[in-house]
């Protein structure tokens, strides 16, 4: 099982994976950032702390163990400035 959340970013899509069954860890969560160059590299990121980042995909609410729900609030307002700063489009 783990407990990161995983977040790419490319030009067709921004999104954020996290656990599926289990809840965060009680210390600082890690994030791990891929970004999608020229259509077919995958590159690491190191996004700062904090910054904003896309929602959860769409799958996760469906799928997710109750035991996960304490994700969507964590991530929440990280969330809430990324739709703020690009847009609900992407």
């Amino acid at each position: 099982m783990y407990h990161h959340v995983l977040v790419s970013i490319s030009p067709e899509a921004c999104l954020t994976f996290v656990p599926l069954r289990s809840a965060p860890p009680s210390k600082k969560q890690k994030v791990i950032a891929i970004g999608l160059i020229d259509g077919n590299h995958f590159v690491p990121l190191k996004l700062k702390t904090g910054c904003p980042i896309p929602e959860h995909v769409a799958f996760w609410k469906k799928f997710h163990h109750r035991e996960a729900d304490k994700w969507e609030k964590l991530l929440h307002r990280f969330n809430r400035t990324f739709e703020e700063i690009v847009g609900s489009n992407i």
